[in-house]
Protein backbone atom coordinates (compact mmCIF):
# COMPACT_ATOMS: atom_id res chain seq x y z
CA UNK A 1 0.00 0.00 0.00
CA UNK A 2 1.35 3.46 -0.83
CA UNK A 3 1.30 6.32 1.63
CA UNK A 4 -0.85 9.32 0.77
CA UNK A 5 1.02 12.38 -0.87
CA UNK A 6 1.14 15.23 1.44
CA UNK A 7 0.04 18.39 0.52
CA UNK A 8 2.09 21.47 -0.27
CA UNK A 9 1.85 24.65 0.98
CA UNK A 10 -0.21 26.15 -2.11
CA UNK A 11 -2.63 23.65 -1.98
CA UNK A 12 -3.21 23.93 1.69
CA UNK A 13 -3.16 27.63 1.27
CA UNK A 14 -6.03 26.99 -1.90
CA UNK A 15 -8.00 25.25 0.66
CA UNK A 16 -8.12 27.72 3.45
CA UNK A 17 -9.09 30.28 1.35
CA UNK A 18 -11.73 28.28 -0.17
CA UNK A 19 -12.83 27.61 3.04
CA UNK A 20 -12.79 31.26 3.96
CA UNK A 21 -14.65 31.94 0.54
CA UNK A 22 -17.67 29.71 1.66
CA UNK A 23 -18.11 31.29 5.10
CA UNK A 24 -18.12 34.61 3.37
CA UNK A 25 -21.02 33.41 1.09
CA UNK A 26 -22.39 31.68 4.04
CA UNK A 27 -22.96 35.25 5.82
CA UNK A 28 -23.40 37.34 2.45
CA UNK A 29 -26.70 34.93 1.97
CA UNK A 30 -28.01 35.67 5.24
CA UNK A 31 -27.16 39.49 5.27
CA UNK A 32 -29.02 39.95 2.32
CA UNK A 33 -32.00 38.52 3.38
CA UNK A 34 -32.35 40.12 6.51
CA UNK A 35 -31.53 43.69 4.57
CA UNK A 36 -34.15 43.38 1.75
CA UNK A 37 -36.40 42.61 5.00
CA UNK A 38 -35.54 46.29 7.19
CA UNK A 39 -35.90 48.24 4.19
CA UNK A 40 -39.50 46.80 3.85
CA UNK A 41 -39.52 47.74 7.36
CA UNK A 42 -42.19 45.12 8.41
CA UNK A 43 -43.36 44.70 5.58
CA UNK A 44 -43.87 41.81 3.14
CA UNK A 45 -41.54 41.19 0.64
CA UNK A 46 -41.47 39.19 -2.12
CA UNK A 47 -39.48 36.23 -2.40
CA UNK A 48 -38.65 36.52 -6.12
CA UNK A 49 -37.02 40.21 -4.98
CA UNK A 50 -34.92 38.78 -2.72
CA UNK A 51 -33.64 36.20 -4.67
CA UNK A 52 -33.05 38.58 -7.55
CA UNK A 53 -30.94 40.81 -5.06
CA UNK A 54 -29.00 38.31 -4.40
CA UNK A 55 -28.50 37.06 -7.98
CA UNK A 56 -27.22 40.51 -8.64
CA UNK A 57 -24.80 39.62 -5.53
CA UNK A 58 -23.89 36.45 -7.18
CA UNK A 59 -25.92 34.13 -5.03
CA UNK A 60 -27.96 31.30 -5.99
CA UNK A 61 -31.35 30.55 -5.53
CA UNK A 62 -30.67 27.62 -3.85
CA UNK A 63 -28.45 29.60 -1.16
CA UNK A 64 -31.04 32.12 -0.51
CA UNK A 65 -33.57 29.13 0.77
CA UNK A 66 -31.30 27.44 2.93
CA UNK A 67 -30.09 31.11 4.20
CA UNK A 68 -33.89 31.15 4.89
CA UNK A 69 -34.05 28.46 6.23
CA UNK A 70 -31.45 28.91 8.53
CA UNK A 71 -32.88 32.50 10.14
CA UNK A 72 -35.71 30.64 10.30
CA UNK A 73 -36.51 31.81 13.56
CA UNK A 74 -36.42 35.75 12.23
CA UNK A 75 -38.46 35.48 9.41
CA UNK A 76 -41.78 34.56 8.77
CA UNK A 77 -42.86 32.99 4.89
CA UNK A 78 -46.11 33.78 4.19
CA UNK A 79 -47.87 32.14 1.04
CA UNK A 80 -50.82 34.96 -1.11
CA UNK A 81 -52.06 32.95 -4.20
CA UNK A 82 -48.72 31.60 -6.22
CA UNK A 83 -46.60 33.93 -4.29
CA UNK A 84 -44.56 33.56 -1.90
CA UNK A 85 -43.13 36.68 0.83
CA UNK A 86 -41.08 36.81 3.82
CA UNK A 87 -41.31 39.04 6.44
CA UNK A 88 -39.44 39.61 9.53
CA UNK A 89 -40.69 38.46 12.61
CA UNK A 90 -40.04 41.03 15.37
CA UNK A 91 -41.09 39.55 18.25
CA UNK A 92 -38.05 36.32 17.22
CA UNK A 93 -35.95 39.01 15.76
CA UNK A 94 -35.25 40.86 18.86
CA UNK A 95 -33.77 37.42 21.01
Amino acid sequence: MTKPREKTREELTAEIEEGKKKIRQFENREKIIKQKLSIADGKELASEDIVKAAAQAGISERTVKNARRNLDTQIEVIRWGNQWYYRRNEAKSAK
